[in-house]
């Protein structure tokens, strides 16, 4: 039984991370209109990597008595979360050199 304080964990959790994808198709574009093809891919990457984790892990779910695929599951979501994080801190420095440009 998940606890209130899960649920609202979910929640918000949730939200964040389909906003970490949206905002990673939407640069996807910008940097495609740029012609910056690396950070475009980069971006796609991203976005798709981090949804197929979540999807992953919404499956994985009713496989709760497979512990072989919960290890794989948590590792692929380690793994969406250690890349979005990247992503973000490498689009958060671009714009910072370009606003000072």
């Amino acid at each position: 039984m998940v606890s209130w304080h899960g649920n609202l964990h979910m929640l918000f959790s949730s939200t964040g991370f389909l906003g970490l994808i949206a905002a990673s198709l939407v640069f996807a574009r910008r940097f495609a209109s740029l012609g910056q093809r690396g950070l475009a891919t980069f971006s796609i990457f991203t976005g798709l990597y981090f949804f197929a984790a979540i999807v992953t892990g919404i499956l994985a779910g009713s496989a709760q008595d497979d512990l072989n695929i919960l290890a794989l599951t948590v590792f692929a979501f380690t793994g969406a979360v250690v890349l979005g994080w990247t992503w973000i801190s490498t689009i958060s420095a671009m714009l910072k050199r370009s606003s000072k440009a």
